[in-house]
């Protein structure tokens, strides 16, 4: 996968949270990092979270989540509780920015 200049929404990774059972929905906080970029703080403008339920195929329809310039480790809480019974699909993306390297 390429990841071009001035660009947004480019998926980085793919959570599946598996949840089975009655319970308390609650809205996971997931922990990322930015180890491996040359230059994070330059380079991605934006990190977001998506979600898509049920659904393995990316969609920017619900926002999640978002963190503004990340760079090293960073948390983003979710807005979105998880589906009982199901797979539940997050999505971290990236904003780039035209000033990237």
């Amino acid at each position: 996968m390429s990841v071009q200049k001035n660009s947004i929404n480019n998926v980085i990774l793919r959570v599946a949270i598996k949840t089975t059972g009655a319970w308390n929905p609650i809205k996971p906080v997931f922990a990322f990092s930015t180890t491996g970029s040359t230059n994070a703080a330059q380079d991605i403008s934006k990190a977001k979270l998506y979600f898509t339920g049920g659904s393995d195929v990316f969609s920017a329809a619900i926002q999640a989540g978002s963190v503004t310039s990340p760079s090293g480790n960073f948390q983003v809480s979710s807005t979105q509780a998880l589906i009982g019974d199901t797979t539940n699909y997050f999505w971290l993306v990236y904003d780039v920015p035209p000033t990237a390297g």
